[in-house]
């Protein structure tokens, strides 16, 4: 078993530890605000609820696609 800690990025949220193994997917999210682009990323696990992971408010949606790189880059090779 190998367990990964998943970071809240903008440290609002505790991090959690999960096994790797339990990892199903990890998906954008991004949302217009009117005033800018909100990034998330959706970390499925077997047999339970989306975790919503916040990446943050971002001006441009290219911005908001390179935090979610970063939250990618951050995670080891599932």
């Amino acid at each position: 078993m190998q367990l990964i800690e998943l970071l809240d990025p903008t440290g609002r949220s505790p991090s959690i530890w999960v096994n790797v193994d339990h990892v199903v997917s990890v998906a954008p999210i991004y949302r217009d605000t009117g005033t800018g682009v909100h990034a998330e990323a959706d970390v499925k696990l077997t047999s339970t609820p989306p975790l919503r992971m916040t990446l943050g408010e971002h001006t441009t949606v290219e911005q908001a696609e390179e935090a979610f790189r970063v939250f990618l880059e951050g995670l080891p090779r599932l």
